[in-house]
């Protein structure tokens, strides 16, 4: 039975909040890129990755897990792959952001469910 309150911690809320408004300004800042820069396939694919970080900032609205696990596997990919679009400087520094404050909400959620 899960003892946790209904809204979680503090902690907990305000990072989920501030993940999924990182998570939209990324999606929007790499689907903006396509304006930017001259078409490539590398400009599609992360226009098609800012779809996918728009599409997990819908789903860390809600209160599941899921979303944070799937924005952490993202970021920690984007961190890996290096490409024109994430070498904008502020799409990058945003990623970093999220990735700190979804480890942040899914440690607190995981510490929370603990006790």
């Amino acid at each position: 039975m899960d003892r946790r309150p209904p809204q979680g911690s503090l902690v907990y809320r305000a990072t989920r909040g501030a993940a999924t408004a990182l998570a939209l300004a990324t999606g929007t800042g790499r689907i903006a890129a396509l304006w930017l820069l001259p078409p490539s396939a590398s400009a599609l694919i992360s226009a098609g990755v800012g779809a996918l970080f728009l599409l997990l900032g819908l789903g860390l609205m809600g209160s599941a897990r899921l979303s944070l696990i799937l924005t952490v596997t993202l970021c920690t990919l984007s961190l890996v792959t290096v490409d024109t679009i994430a070498s904008i400087t502020s799409i990058a520094m945003t990623e970093r952001v999220l990735l700190a404050c979804a480890v942040t909400a899914l440690l607190s959620d995981t510490l929370d469910r603990r006790n």
